[in-house]
């Protein structure tokens, strides 16, 4: 989640100092992850509102976090890619 917060945070700068103002940059974000491979897989995977990080567990732990995600997994998957999922 880290990556794709850095790389909307580039997006939006380029966006900005290209006179573009306040365009969505998930979709050149998405772009830019499907590029790079086909299939996104994550292990133990949750989404949740308050619960700590846990050993190797990935967790969203906010809604804005959850709804960013949301946005990414749809794009992502226009643009062709698998996303396989685990969770206990």
């Amino acid at each position: 989640m880290l990556d794709v917060l850095a790389r909307q945070h580039v997006t939006v700068k380029k966006y900005a100092m290209m006179g573009m103002g306040k365009k969505d940059a998930m979709p050149e974000v998405a772009r830019s992850l499907a590029a790079e491979g086909r299939v996104l897989c994550f292990d133990e995977f949750q989404v949740g509102l308050a619960w700590a990080e846990l050993g190797s567990l990935q967790q969203v732990t906010d809604i804005v976090s959850a709804m960013i995600l949301r946005q990414l997994l749809e794009r992502l998957m226009s643009f062709g890619v698998v996303c396989v999922m685990t969770s206990k």
